[in-house]
């Protein structure tokens, strides 16, 4: 199972609206219902399973939409409780109904599969139904549930630095919040939006908006999401040096102490330690470290654990304990490299369902030239039959007309085929069809004795490029790099883009030296021919040539590692399975 991410859990799981109150032995199931709403996103605890047991005690004469709020509220209590294969098992069982199911039920129940999915680490079927919900958004009729669905688009694309749309959703749903006054809703959307603004380095708007969120999650009685909201008042003051940050970060962690949320709690003592090291405290930051270091084994958001991995080595350091500080730089590096694949496997399963989706509307455009060639085929044929009354030269045309929309036929058949296969921006290979290739490709390659040399690169800091200079400058260095890439690798080579800014080539019959030869006349190419409205970037590439291997995932896996430490050692370099060892090497021309 893979470790418990469950910063998650407050956005996507907390859809009740309804506060707790006393009980009753006279409490209507709904009312019931509401309670168990309530406490399952506040509680995971012996006081959600009694009620639960209780409420199973009365279902048998609930209504469908009952039974489906009861299934919701127990699939995600199962999940917060760590039972992420038994809930995510069970979600995708009740997806299987979500035609017969209320509308804003159906919604819920997206929104709570893609959470529980992705969670999971299940990101192709995760981010499927991620695309439901975003679709059937607009036409469901509760707003709560529509801004739910624009709040989990901001955590995903947040998550995988595409920092402008996360906050176009959070917009979304604050819009929505101040439309119909949704308290709750508009502390969680603000609290989002903040962090999107965060990380793309606007610091006095991330302020602004944390502030409000603050306000807003007091308002509504959300400590969770004013505790996040107060730490991300914290680093952006933090970051313009304003002396108030430190009182901002003990509140958030008075607050999280409060709500009884440990995560929070790590990641704010880990921020704190962190401030008071800069500051030249490390008898502070040991202080503040101390009350969590025995929690920083246990599963949960990988970044904040990395970092107080890192802060403890620090200390170790001023020690004098060099074997104790390796042995936590070491853990620190495993989590930040286990992070940064799992956000790389999310950006690409994320990006590619957007490529699919893309996919389908092009089939379905096609679908419909098709009927209405048929049709015309089959106005024709009345008409050739009519003809045959009239002679054979009716017949002609009539056949004539038929064998012209066979072809156009065909042609679209083989039109939508190339345009299954190939990425719609730079023509290269899909993601789907480059590894279907690399595979048969791999397997001969096997099968014959022959070398087989993958290569992975993707742009250097490309999130910034967007963010900085818009969209379509991202598109056109996109498609100016696959058009290098075909010029540099030439037509024996598999070209794929394989998600995002992330390339892959599969170099059948040669091996590392012809590859890293290759991929300098590469970097030649992309410096030579950049037009000047364009900015610079680099790339990093990770290269392995097949060894022992016993098929292409396990090379794969290997690029992949060394494009993991092509980036970790600072971009803009080539690293080689062969050198790994050695440390990253670079070739500069």
């Amino acid at each position: 199972m893979p470790q418990f991410n469950v910063r998650f859990l407050p956005l996507l799981f907390a859809v009740a609206t309804v506060p707790v109150t006393g009980q009753d032995g006279n409490d209507s199931l709904d009312t019931l219902l509401d309670r168990a709403d309530a406490l399952s996103v506040a509680s995971s605890g012996e006081d959600v399973e009694r009620l639960i047991g209780e409420i199973e005690l009365r279902v048998a004469s609930a209504t469908p939409d009952q039974r489906d709020r009861f299934e919701l509220i127990r699939i995600r209590h199962t999940a917060r409780a760590g039972d992420l294969d038994g809930a995510s098992d069970a979600i995708v069982a009740l997806i299987g109904e979500l035609e017969r199911m209320d509308p804003d039920l159906a919604q819920r129940a997206l929104n709570l599969a893609t959470n529980v999915l992705v969670v999971n680490d299940r990101f192709d079927a995760g981010f499927r139904y991620f695309r439901r919900a975003l679709n059937r958004a607009p036409s469901v009729a509760d707003p709560r549930m529509r801004a739910g669905t624009y709040s989990v688009a901001a955590e995903f694309y947040d998550r995988i630095g595409e920092t402008a749309t996360a906050l176009t959703y959070a917009d979304q749903a604050l819009a929505l919040a101040r439309e119909f006054d949704l308290g709750r809703t508009a502390c969680i959307a603000l609290e989002r939006g903040g962090r999107a603004l965060l990380n793309s380095g606007r610091t006095d708007e991330a302020e602004e908006r944390f502030a409000a969120a603050t306000r807003a999650c007091i308002e509504a009685g959300e400590r969770v999401f004013e505790g996040q909201a107060r730490l991300g008042l914290g680093r952006a003051l933090g970051a313009q040096q304003d002396p108030g940050a430190d009182a901002e970060l003990r509140n958030a962690l008075a607050v999280f102490e409060r709500a009884g949320f440990p995560e929070g709690v790590l990641e704010t003592r880990t921020v704190l330690a962190e401030r008071a090291l800069i500051a030249g405290r490390p008898e502070a930051a040991k202080a503040v470290l101390d009350p969590i270091i025995d929690r920083l084994d246990a599963p949960g958001d990988r970044a904040a654990r990395a970092a107080a991995w890192q802060v403890l080595a620090e200390l170790a350091e001023r020690d004098g304990n060099r074997r104790l500080a390796l042995d936590r730089l070491q853990r620190a590096v495993a989590l930040r490299r286990d992070r940064s694949r799992r956000e790389r496997a999310m950006r690409i399963a994320l990006l590619i369902n957007e490529q699919d989706t893309e996919a389908r509307a092009q089939e379905l455009e096609l679908l419909r030239d098709r009927n209405r060639a048929l049709e015309l085929e089959s106005e024709r044929r009345q008409q050739a039959d009519l003809g045959l009354l009239y002679g054979g030269v009716g017949a002609v045309i009539a056949a004539a007309l038929v064998i012209a929309l066979l072809v156009q036929t065909a042609r679209d058949r083989r039109r939508f085929q190339r345009m299954s296969e190939r990425d719609g921006l730079t023509g290269l290979l899909n993601h789907t069809r480059f590894f279907q290739l690399a595979h048969q490709a791999f397997q001969r390659s096997q099968q014959l004795d022959r070398t087989f040399t993958i290569v992975i690169t993707d742009i250097d800091l490309f999130k910034q490029i967007n963010d900085q200079h818009g969209h379509l400058t991202g598109d056109a260095i996109l498609r100016r790099t696959g058009a290098c890439l075909r010029e540099a690798f030439g037509e024996g080579a598999l070209l794929g883009r394989l998600g995002g800014e992330e390339f892959g080539v599969a170099l059948p019959n040669e091996g590392t030296d012809a590859a890293v030869a290759r991929i300098e006349h590469l970097r030649a190419l992309i410096r030579r021919d950049r037009p000047r409205d364009e900015p610079e970037f680099t790339l990093s590439f990770g290269v392995a040539e097949r060894v022992r291997e016993p098929d292409l995932d396990a090379l794969y896996a290997r690029a992949d590692q060394a494009l993991y430490d092509a980036k970790d050692s600072g971009r803009d370099r080539v690293v080689t399975v062969a050198r790994l060892a050695l440390g990253p090497a670079r070739f500069t021309t």
